[in-house]
Order: C-alpha cells, then structure tokens, then sequence
C-alpha cells in the first residue's frame, strides 16, 4: 500500500474502516485508555474497543 512506512492518524466514526489497521488507539474523555492491535483488542470483551464493534455488529 502507499502508506506502508508512514503513520496515518485516522479519527474514525464506522469501526469497519480501522479493522485492518496495525493499531488502534481508543480515547475516552479525553484520556487514551487502549492501544493495541483491534485483533487484540477484540479478544478481550471488556475492552471499550469491543463493546463498540458489538455495537457495530462487527463481532
């Protein structure tokens, strides 16, 4: 891809679109509160990470 060697910081409203990224930072309030790759992320269900793509019928 032609970001391969690049960050790209991407502020997303539909999950589906960062599924495949490396890493996912999920803020809350203002705070970062995971950081970590979504299938990382997406093992534990009580990450916010989860509970968003449940809400999103992702998992």
């Amino acid at each position: 891809s032609q970001f391969k060697d690049c960050t790209v910081l991407t502020i997303a409203h539909r999950l589906n679109t960062i599924m495949n990224y490396d890493k996912v930072l999920v803020m809350d309030a203002g705070e970062i509160r995971e950081f970590d790759a979504p299938e990382k992320l997406l093992e534990d269900k009580n990450t916010i990470f989860y509970g968003l793509a449940a809400q999103a019928k992702l998992v």
